[in-house]
């Protein structure tokens, strides 16, 4: 074998072992983010504040907002009012 050829493989190696380790990544961190968003409002009310203030984060990313109004309405004014306040904490306007 000459060096071009060795060069090669070892960038295909590379390239590949790459592409394996950033899918790995992606797919942890992925599974975190989800692990904290409410399938449904019975666990949604189950949630600590800052689980529902993700939940509805994500819901207004992601476009669901009759789902998000859906769960702003069930909450008490006392959480309702803290969670807007981390919203806006952060430059976020829960917009449901």
């Amino acid at each position: 074998m000459d060096l071009f050829t060795i060069i090669i493989i070892i960038g295909v190696l590379i390239a590949v072992i790459g592409g394996i380790c950033w899918y790995l990544f992606i797919f942890l961190v992925a599974r975190a983010v989800v692990k904290g968003i409410a399938k449904n409002l019975d666990e949604f009310m189950a949630m600590d504040t800052n689980g529902m203030y993700r939940t509805l984060v994500h819901l207004q990313q992601s476009g669901n907002f009759r789902l998000g109004q859906q769960y702003m309405n069930n909450l008490d004014g006392p959480v309702a009012s803290e969670i807007r306040g981390m919203a806006a904490s952060e430059g976020i306007s829960l917009d449901f």
